[in-house]
């Protein structure tokens, strides 16, 4: 097996520094706004509501380290998630996003992942990534479906 993972190839990390407010980030695709504004010093992100990621036909996940869970996962995903846990040995031991992380085949036929991650925190302040999951070429008009 490669020491690089499918996950991990289509991972793009988006480093931010503490001492930054990171901007909005928008689907390449769509245009849609599938993050928020975040202040790190503040621990708010913009006064907006959670954009809708459900409405978002990119989006298959949101997933945030320091809450250790998905704000969002999509109905289909969360489904491999579940068969993936029937037929893994030992599935006890990993949690949803480690198994998400082993099985990327089911992201999508083009997975991108983004992955915000705050550098220089502070001593004693958590970390924090932010995965963002997004299929570009499934949901494309263009692209026939399967």
């Amino acid at each position: 097996m490669d020491a690089e993972t499918a996950f991990e190839r289509a991972t793009v990390l988006i480093p931010f520094s503490y001492d930054d407010v990171l901007p909005y980030i928008y689907c390449p695709l769509t245009g849609s706004v599938i993050h928020n504004a975040m202040d790190p010093e503040a621990g708010e992100e913009g006064v907006e509501d959670d954009p809708d990621w459900a409405s978002i036909p990119t989006v298959t996940f949101y997933y945030v380290s320091l809450v250790g869970d998905f704000l969002y996962l999509r109905p289909d995903l969360a489904d491999a998630i579940r068969i993936a846990r029937e037929v893994f040995e030992d599935a006890d031991a990993y949690d949803d996003f480690e198994i998400l992380t082993m099985g990327v085949a089911s992201l999508g036929r083009s997975p991108l992942v983004l992955q915000l991650k705050l550098e220089g925190i502070p001593a004693g302040r958590p970390s924090l990534s932010v995965y963002i999951g997004l299929d570009l070429v499934t949901c494309h008009p263009l692209v026939p479906r399967s």
